[in-house]
């Protein structure tokens, strides 16, 4: 084995970051609007998930692996960025 697979300083960053995990909107529909539907009431809704991620850190995610063991080095495993995601919806009563 050679000496690459020891853990070195060399390439140690500041993996500090601020991400909006979940912003959620949502809207009352009018009472009176409502009932001239046939329902009770209403409430639309548009929730956001990883919108965006604030941080110096060059990798792809700053958020890295937690090292299990105190032995152990964190280690930045090249994963994929999260993806942006967005839900929408509608609540009734009858």
């Amino acid at each position: 084995y050679g000496l690459n697979q020891l853990g070195s300083d060399r390439y140690v960053e500041d993996c500090s970051f601020l991400r909006f995990k979940t912003i959620s909107l949502s809207y009352n529909l009018p009472k009176k609007f409502c009932q001239s539907i046939g329902l009770t009431s209403a409430n639309v809704y548009l929730t956001g998930y990883d919108l965006f991620t604030i941080s110096s850190y060059t990798g792809m995610d700053p958020e890295v692996s937690d090292p299990s063991k105190i032995t152990d080095i964190a280690k930045d495993n090249a994963q994929t960025p999260r993806s942006r995601r967005y839900s929408m919806g509608i609540t009734v009563n009858f």
